[in-house]
């Protein structure tokens, strides 16, 4: 089990334990006493497939974020020892197989769509309920194939996002990864992300715009990773998913930190900062749901002209309930985050 989360193991011998895999989150919960609801997209089994640009298909979380492809090639070389030893007379080896052999990694090709392979799974309704009923909607760092996309690939949960009243907040990666987003740009992520959610639903985006210091940079570079950095384009709201978005720019990088499951260092993402943006978002939506309360929603000419009428006439009373998207799909927080200041 080397390189094996802990998070992971924890899980799975719970959800045996437990009987369910949602019985298992819930006693973790309780367990880290952590302040929240953490809640699965779904709760039945299913694997993560890519489709490549070059043809070829992967499955599973681990092929799909690889770099490089699941079945490699292998080029068995002989052993040294295997050749004659004039110290000790001994005839060669014969036999027909080598004493080690040595892995081609093959490098992987962009990644052209990704799927369920049981596309029927059926979303977990607490998820469904919490995305209905939250005031924002988080769409944090993370895989981006292998998080993100793939919890908007559960059936309802994608369309639960898409019909809600809460505004949608997706906090960019601060660099591309490899075997996922390999060469992306900011935009060019943000237009993957409309075609499995849709255009037009995001509402805000922050995004790093500061470079790390170069020793901290490096290996990024060394590795082909790049800045997903925000261009003028983006912050000028000229891109298709941002027409009726904004865009919030700042140094959010924080250092670097080492990751389990033998995966590479990455940036971190300042969560004091990220925080504070957050909050500024919160207090805007809280400033128009009280606008769009205070007009008349017979009258659809009263609206103001910064505020959509659909937007004001059927929407519920500002709570500060927040669902955010990871690893494990929906985490909701139902306490108010505006009385944790």
């Amino acid at each position: 089990m080397d390189g094996c989360s802990l998070g992971n193991l924890l899980l799975a011998a719970l959800t045996d334990l437990q009987g369910g895999f949602d019985c298992a989150i819930s006693s973790i919960a309780d367990i880290l006493n952590i302040h929240g609801t953490v809640l699965p997209a779904t709760l039945e089994s299913t694997e993560l497939c890519a489709d490549l640009m070059d043809g070829s298909t992967v499955v599973s979380e681990v092929n799909v974020r690889s770099p490089f492809m699941p079945h490699a090639e292998v080029e068995s070389q002989p052993d040294s020892n295997s050749s004659f030893s004039s110290a000790t007379g001994d005839s060669p080896s014969t036999s027909s197989e080598p004493r080690y052999s040595k892995v081609k990694k093959i490098k992987k090709a962009p990644i052209k769509r990704v799927y369920l392979e049981n596309p029927s799974v059926q979303a977990f309704q607490p998820a469904v309920r919490a995305i209905q009923e939250a005031d924002i909607i988080i769409l944090s760092p993370g895989g981006f194939y292998t998080s993100i996309i793939a919890t908007l690939l559960v059936p309802g949960i994608r369309d639960s996002i898409a019909r809600s009243s809460g505004a949608v907040v997706y906090v960019s990666n601060i660099t591309t990864q490899n075997g996922q987003t390999d060469g992306y740009t900011l935009e060019k992520t943000l237009e993957v992300l409309s075609t499995y959610l849709g255009a037009n639903v995001v509402d805000y985006v922050i995004a790093n715009n500061a470079f790390p210091p170069e020793d901290v940079l490096v290996p990024y570079l060394e590795r082909g990773e790049e800045l997903l950095l925000p261009t003028p384009e983006i912050a000028a709201r000229e891109h298709p998913v941002l027409l009726q978005g904004q865009t919030f720019q700042e140094d959010l990088v924080a250092g670097q930190v080492p990751r389990e499951w033998k995966k590479a260092p990455m940036l971190k993402h300042s969560g004091r900062r990220v925080a504070a943006i957050l909050y500024t978002i919160i207090d805007k939506e809280m400033a128009r749901h009280h606008q769009c309360q205070q007009l008349p929603p017979v009258v659809p000419s009263a609206a103001p002209a910064n505020v959509p009428h659909q937007m004001c006439s059927w929407m519920p009373p500002f709570t500060a309930s927040a669902t955010i998207f990871g690893i494990l799909g929906a985490t909701t927080f139902l306490a108010s985050v505006l009385g944790r200041r």
